[in-house]
């Protein structure tokens, strides 16, 4: 039997609505102990959801946070910032949950659950521009809905990267097929966050290898595709001109990271490179780290969970209908469709595996190669939705079989038959421990014999019902076992304890021997300052640790090192006994030396507020102190050194040096005064700012054009 139903003349949009919500709602039943705080996130979700909640924190309080004090004793805030991309406007909805006075972690899991329905609304939405088929993209949406695509959101961020992809080609297929405003603010809006968020160039490799198959394949349409765009822009010229303008703007804050950590080299990121330490930045990463795991790995590390009552994180799994409609396909006609999402797919495949020698051709050619860490994203951001696609144009030909005769039906219904029952025997073979495997298959091969006999014909509610259990069952049973095997909830996470207010020492203990602090040892580095993973490198944590407990001393004397060949022992000796002498590494801190013979033998450790040392204003980019010494004194400041931090005195800026390998230092004297640091310019603050309100504002625009386009619709 053929479906003729469109997307046009579908008469059931709002049985549609209806399912694709029970879908959702049973997905949101299958992940129910994270979104009751029942289970902890894991791996990267954690620092994801820390520093989310770090942004978010200092948003409501009025501040952009270009600095984060609490990592490793200070790092710049915009290596986080570019990886979660704090211009996104969906983040307005935590802000929202947040200013009404709900927890963050339950604002958190509100917007992981909405993030997540709205790519796949809008994958719904592509499969159906794609197919011209409800019922198609009814089913695409549950398979992906339902993958393991959604386990990441609790172990990964690879979602904040996906579902604005799959929005791009929502929008860019709407705008080719029927070229309007909001197709193309969506278009440039989407191109926009994915610009802005992670590393860009998995977007730019998925999108340049997707030009390259439709030329490939739809080469004849390409000048009408071209033309239809130049009728668009010359009918439409300011808003693209804004549009091209916005995206532009886009670039900077990328451009800028780029570029300041290409020039400084003050940013560190030891585990990148802990095969490889002879790379010249820190954003690239060693062939030997990036072909340590890769696409084909995840893959195999996957196939080997067959008992899914072992069921985990970062395991490709894909409903069982899906494999139904894979084998099922094999029996139908190939439409050039599937054969472009199958090359695409093969395509994307060979050039990220490090198995293939074009992989190495383009690591070595392709100077953002050596950017890319984690090959094996690729596989989640467009390997599997395109795997879906796939499926669900095998099952666009199955719904479009003609099967007029009466013989056609009854042999029809006995392949259907014999499928289901070989299918039983492969899950029984290779399967084990899920119940509503064998359901589905069961379910299925009744449906399908329905389907041929045309009893679904005038009963479409019932179809979509019936996709809705052959979609939901096994889920529910899989991510149970999720469910049992994850983490339980530990307690609060790191940004969940009080941070934001100014306090003078890190709560260390420090009571500690000489001999326990030669004997500690650091930790594991993932992004700190150059200058604090040299002082790791070069004294014992152990010292590291109780030196830096309190943030602020004052010292009568300093003393010049250089950092190849300065005497360690000498220095951590000092750093442990508090001794009077802070050591400098810049000639200009040398000036105009304290000659006074009455020097006490140890620094001063402010460890509150007095006369002589008052805290008057502190957010994370800043903090102006007044101080009172009776003479001229060094400050080190316990927070990281960075040379985009400025001192200033009194109003005037005067020389921020760093002092005591890692930390930053300043001459002060005697008397009042008001001493003032802060980090960035007031330029690429206000920047930051601007940007933000450009991007809530595009987005508002292009839900008013939605909202419009709806209006008109109905």
């Amino acid at each position: 039997m053929r479906t003729d139903q469109t997307i046009q003349t579908n008469p059931e949009s709002k049985n549609n609505t209806f399912f694709v919500g029970l879908l959702f709602a049973v997905w949101v039943f299958c992940f129910r102990g994270f979104f009751l705080g029942k289970l902890a996130f894991d791996s990267d979700a954690i620092s994801y959801y820390n520093h989310i909640k770090f942004f978010i924190d200092n948003l409501l309080q009025g501040v952009y946070p270009l600095w984060d004090p609490t990592w490793n004793t200070g790092v710049p805030n915009e290596f986080f910032l570019r990886r979660f991309n704090g211009f996104n406007p969906l983040y307005g909805i935590i802000l929202v949950l947040r200013k009404i006075g709900l927890p963050h972690l339950t604002s958190y899991l509100i917007f992981l659950a909405s993030y997540y329905f709205i790519g796949m609304s809008g994958f719904y939405l592509l499969a159906k521009r794609l197919y011209r088929n409800v019922y198609v993209a009814y089913v695409s949406c549950g398979l992906l809905l339902f993958s393991s695509l959604g386990t990441r959101l609790f172990d990964s961020y690879m979602l904040l990267i996906t579902v604005p992809l799959i929005w791009f080609f929502y929008y860019l297929t709407a705008f080719t097929q029927d070229p309007k405003k909001v197709y193309f603010v969506g278009l440039i809006f989407s191109v926009m966050i994915l610009l802005t968020t992670y590393i860009p160039f998995y977007f730019l490799t998925i999108f340049l290898t997707f030009l390259f198959c439709f030329v490939l394949l739809y080469f004849r349409r390409v000048k009408e595709i071209l033309s239809r765009y130049l009728q668009f822009f010359k009918g439409q010229k300011i808003l693209v001109v804004v549009c091209l303008v916005a995206l532009l703007a886009s670039l900077v804050p990328g451009l800028m990271f780029f570029n300041e950590v290409k020039s400084t080299g003050e940013l560190s990121l030891p585990q990148r490179h802990s095969y490889a330490q002879s790379e010249t930045g820190a954003i690239e990463v060693g062939i030997e780290t990036i072909t340590s795991w890769g696409i084909l790995e995840d893959i195999v590390y996957s196939s080997v969970f067959t008992d899914f009552r072992k069921f985990k994180f970062a395991i490709i799994y894909i409903p069982v209908f899906g494999f139904l409609l894979f084998f099922a396909g094999i029996f139908t006609k190939v439409s050039r469709k599937v054969l472009f999402l199958f090359v695409w797919g093969i395509i994307l495949f060979i050039i990220n595996s490090p198995h293939t020698p074009i992989y190495h051709f383009l690591h070595e050619n392709l100077f953002y190669y050596s950017y890319f860490r984690n090959l094996h994203f690729f596989l989640w951001f467009a390997l599997l939705p395109i795997l879906i696609l796939f499926l669900s144009g095998q099952f666009n030909a199955l719904l479009e079989c003609s099967l007029e005769s009466d013989f056609k039906k009854g042999r029809a219904i006995i392949l259907v038959g014999a499928f289901h029952l070989g299918m039983m025997f492969l899950i029984a073979r290779y399967e084990t421990g899920l119940v509503t495997s064998y359901v589905v298959l069961s379910m299925s091969m009744i449906f399908s014999v329905l389907y041929i006999q045309g009893w679904f014909l005038k009963r479409k509610g019932f179809f979509l019902f019936a996709l809705f259990l052959v979609l939901s069952l096994q889920p529910v049973e899989v991510y149970t076992y999720l469910n049992k095997n994850a983490v339980k909830s530990y307690g609060p996470y790191r940004y969940d304890r009080p941070y934001l207010g100014f306090s003078f020492d890190r709560g260390g203990k420090n009571e500690i021997t000489l001999q326990e602090a030669y004997q500690s040892s650091p930790p594991s580095l993932y992004v700190a300052t150059r200058w604090y993973q040299m002082i790791l490198a070069k004294i014992p944590f152990g010292i590291v640790r109780k030196y830096m407990n309190h943030k602020w001393k004052a010292y009568d004397q300093v003393s010049l090192i250089n950092d190849s060949d300065f005497d360690s022992k000498e220095v951590s000796e000092g750093l442990f006994h508090n001794e009077n002498m802070a050591y400098v590494h810049e000639e200009r801190a040398m000036q105009n030396l304290n000659k006074s013979l009455n020097i006490a033998p140890w620094a001063q450790t402010l460890t509150a507020e007095s006369d002589d040392f008052k805290v008057l204003k502190y957010d994370v980019n800043q903090i102006k102190v007044k101080t009172n010494f009776s003479q001229r004194k060094f400050l080190v400041y316990n927070d990281s050194y960075h040379s985009k931090w400025k001192a200033f005195v009194n109003g005037k800026e005067v020389d921020l040096v760093r002092a005591n390998i890692g930390f930053k230092g300043l001459w002060v004297s005697a008397g009042e005064n008001v001493v003032y640091l802060r980090y960035g310019t007031r330029q690429v603050y206000y920047l930051n700012w601007a940007l933000m309100a450009l991007f809530y504002g595009l987005f508002g625009y292009l839900i008013l054009l939605t909202v419009k386009g709806l209006s008109r619709y109905e």
